[in-house]
């Protein structure tokens, strides 16, 4: 990509990707960088459907589990566990909104708000009291949510040996105490009882992490984004401009995540 393709894609990403679908009308076409790009929305599902192109390793996972297979356990394992608590959540998060400061820090107020909402099904109440610190305060100290400002950021790495070393001893103690098969307790137990046995405590506590970031931010910068779009076509005192879901779903197309 030259500098005047990137500037152009970083002004108006979606104009970008428009005027190259114009100009490739069959449908599918190879992006400046790289990457194809399938603008028809029925040949997308098609390809996203299809055996081949889902046979591989994910790459959201990277090198962290063997097979295509265990992939999948976990994926669902994750899904179930978080599904059975939908409500509790939902509970918890009209309750907590209300209790909001009238300004906030935006994005970051967002998966905040999710991780204060969610954090007992993410982490057992009776986890280790110091664990619970630790994640709390790798939320709020930039570890989870990255910040621009450089002390913030070195501050974070500097908490993530000690996060690690606290998660990874505590997977090891629940591995011992053979949960696998009960009803997950939490995230934790969720991908604890995916996992092989053969996947190294570090390499479950990394998994752990990497799906609670993912929770955590996806559901919470949905809500930053949702909220901001809905608050940029309303005026203060009126009603929203279209209903929730509607809302939802534009901020994703906008800024999907993960």
């Amino acid at each position: 990509m030259n500098f005047g393709e990137m500037r152009r894609f970083r002004r108006d990403p979606l104009t970008f990707l428009e005027d190259f679908a114009r100009r490739n009308p069959e449908g599918v076409f190879r992006l400046p960088w790289g990457a194809w790009c399938v603008s028809d929305a029925d040949l997308a599902l098609t390809v996203l459907r299809d055996p081949i192109f889902n046979g591989g390793l994910s790459t959201f996972f990277g090198d962290l589990l063997p097979t295509r297979e265990s992939q999948i356990a976990l994926g669902r394992s994750v899904r179930n566990a978080m599904k059975a608590r939908a409500s509790e959540y939902r509970d918890n998060m009209f309750r907590a909104a209300p209790e909001l400061p009238e300004v906030s820090q935006w994005p970051a107020t967002g998966p905040r708000l999710v991780y204060q909402c969610t954090k007992d099904l993410l982490l057992h109440p009776d986890s280790p009291p110091r664990l619970r610190r630790l994640m709390a305060e790798a939320l709020n100290g930039g570890l989870m949510l990255r910040s621009p400002r450089i002390r913030q950021r070195a501050r974070a790495e500097m908490l993530r040996p000690r996060l690690s070393a606290a998660v990874t001893e505590h997977v090891a103690a629940r591995r011992r105490e053979s949960t696998r098969n009960a009803t997950p307790c939490d995230l934790l137990d969720a991908v604890i009882s995916a996992c092989p046995d053969d996947v190294s405590d570090p390499t479950v506590a990394r998994l752990y992490m990497l799906l609670f970031r993912s929770i955590v931010g996806s559901i919470g910068y949905a809500v930053a984004w949702s909220l901001l779009l809905a608050c940029l076509h309303s005026t203060p005192g009126s009603h929203w401009p279209w209903p929730a879901d509607w809302i939802v779903r534009e901020a994703a197309r906008h800024r999907p995540l993960v």
